[in-house]
């Protein structure tokens, strides 16, 4: 099983948006420079994002995108299943097959479907900031680095 670029390049830009929270919204601009992705695609990242309610759009000359909840309130999880189709790995899972209850296969996509689920969700972007700071990958805030807007 393999992710779309969806889902690595909206968590990505979510990471972003949770270290600038509180501090007014990022721009697509901003964020195609923060994340090395086409302003075009991540406009198609963030209508998932905001349909869902994890991501709030603001417009005008200081607009842009922002969290809707405090980072330590969004999981990965929610993330990556509003841009994966809630992450059905296979299509029994959302529509049972006819001989379910003699289908050899249906408990295990359930589990690892589930076990997937809960290590996503076990993950705020507030822990992912953490995790990041603690490594020691640098300053975010930092010039070229950080999510403040371009002057």
């Amino acid at each position: 099983m393999k992710l779309s670029t969806k889902a690595q390049y909206g968590l990505k830009a979510c990471f972003y948006l949770a270290e600038a929270y509180g501090q007014g919204p990022l721009s697509i601009a901003r964020l195609s420079e923060l994340t090395s992705v086409s302003p075009a695609y991540l406009e198609q990242l963030v209508m998932p994002l905001k349909r869902v309610g994890l991501l709030r759009a603001e417009r005008g000359k200081d607009g842009g995108y922002a969290l809707s909840r405090p980072p330590a309130e969004v999981t990965a999880g929610e993330i990556v299943r509003a841009l994966e189709d809630n992450l059905t790995i296979i299509d029994c899972l959302v529509t049972p097959c006819s001989a379910e209850e003699k289908c050899p296969t249906c408990a295990i996509w359930n589990r690892l479907y589930q076990g997937i689920n809960k290590i996503l969700d076990e993950v705020s972007l507030q822990g992912m900031l953490d995790d990041y700071r603690r490594a020691g990958k640098g300053d975010l805030s930092g010039p070229d680095q950080g999510p403040k807007e371009a002057s």
